[in-house]
């Protein structure tokens, strides 16, 4: 299933540079979410079917008694809203998770984890020249060794890596601008969280824009703001 899309696009990238039609092709989804809850062993998923709006939220939630027989709770949240239309990637949500430690079946001290992932991962064409703007907070929600964290972008067409972030050179704000050339990109995040102590909440949010008409002159009006942060080069 392809989807086909007509944005506004700057050729070049000085201010009164002349503008043209670029059109946009995506040729393949995977957005997905993700709770567990260690205690009773639960996992939970939900994957968008297409390209159509991915709204949802999981939520895994039981109990356990801790090392000091108190009881305590477990906990697993992911809540995702996720659009991609004709101008922009857009995905924001939030990550709950709550755990603790028990006493194992061996009489040993049992890590009770909560989790919470959330995965994006799609594939388009660009068929003209224009500029896109990724922004983003709370990207990177790590809090215990073997958490994970990838932010990448590449153009598949010649293998270059426009932006890439992880778990060793990790971002959490993001607001980067650039200029691409016809290709095939993919663009993928994925974070995953998980707790063993009390109740951790955290909103996220991410934007990847390839500008309207209207988004166009905002993006050229911001040219000398963004002129101070790091500005990819053309790919």
């Amino acid at each position: 299933m392809k989807i086909t899309c007509r944005t506004l696009g700057v050729v070049a990238a000085a201010a009164l540079a002349p503008l043209a039609m670029a059109d946009v092709i995506f040729q393949s989804q995977v957005r997905e979410i993700q709770v567990e809850t260690a205690a009773d062993a639960n996992l939970l998923a939900q994957s968008a079917p297409d390209f159509a709006a991915f709204v949802a939220t999981l939520d895994a939630d039981t109990g356990f008694t801790d090392l000091n027989q108190i009881f305590r709770r477990n906990r697993g949240r992911s809540a995702i809203s996720c659009f991609i239309d004709f101008n922009a990637i857009v995905a924001s949500g939030n990550f709950t998770t709550q755990g603790g430690i028990r006493i194992g079946p061996g009489g040993d001290p049992e890590n009770v984890f909560g989790e919470a992932m959330f995965l994006l991962d799609i594939t388009f064409e660009l068929t003209s020249a224009t500029p896109f703007r990724a922004l983003g907070s709370n990207l990177d929600m790590r809090h215990l060794p073997g958490d994970e964290f990838e932010l990448e972008f590449e153009n598949l067409s010649t293998g270059a890596v426009v932006f890439r972030y992880d778990d060793v050179n990790p971002i959490d704000t993001l607001d980067l601008s650039g200029d691409l050339q016809p290709g095939v990109y993919r663009l993928q995040y994925h974070t995953e969280t998980s707790s063993i102590g009390d109740e951790l909440s955290q909103d996220y949010s991410f934007q990847f824009l390839i500008p309207s008409p209207g988004a166009a002159s905002l993006l050229l009006g911001g040219a000398a703001i963004l002129g101070r942060r790091r500005r990819p080069q053309a790919f």
